[in-house]
C-alpha cells in the first residue's frame, strides 16, 4: 500500500516503456484473460477464467482449449441462437470498436441485442 487509501503502487521492473502514448494517463491492470465464447450447438454463453494468458488467443479458443489450460465456464446466457463478436482495429485518428450482437430465441419468439463500445488508447 502507498499513498491515499485503496491505492498500491505498482512497479514495472525491468522498466517498461509503451509503444503509444495514452492521451488520458491511464493503465489497466488485471488478474488474468477472461474469454466469452458462444456455442451455436449448445445454444449458450460462456465465460471462462482462471487460466493462464497465452502469447496467443488462438491457442486457447475452444471450450476443450480453455478447459486444458485450467480455465472455469460459467453460464452467462442460453438459448443463444446466434451471436457474433466483432473488433475494428483504431488508427491514429479514432479508437478501436468492438461490437457485440447476441441472438436469443425461445417459444418460436427471437430478439436481437447489439452493443458498441469504442476501445480508448487505440491502436
Amino acid at each position: 500500500m502507498d499513498g491515499a487509501t485503496g491505492e498500491d503502487r505498482v512497479t514495472l521492473s525491468p522498466a517498461f516503456k509503451f509503444a503509444y502514448e495514452s492521451p488520458t494517463q491511464r493503465v489497466f491492470l488485471l488478474d488474468g484473460p477472461v474469454t466469452y465464447l458462444c456455442d451455436g450447438v449448445a445454444g449458450t454463453l460462456l465465460r471462462y477464467q482462471g487460466y493462464s494468458i497465452a502469447s496467443s488467443q488462438s491457442s486457447v479458443d475452444s471450450h476443450g482449449e480453455l478447459l486444458g489450460a485450467g480455465a472455469t465456464a460459467s453460464l452467462m446466457a442460453n438459448q443463444i441462437a446466434g451471436c457474433t463478436f466483432t473488433y475494428t482495429p483504431g488508427t491514429a485518428e479514432r479508437g478501436g470498436l468492438l461490437s457485440l450482437s447476441i441472438t436469443v430465441s425461445a417459444a418460436g419468439e427471437s430478439i436481437s441485442l447489439l452493443s458498441q463500445i469504442h476501445m480508448d488508447n487505440v491502436p
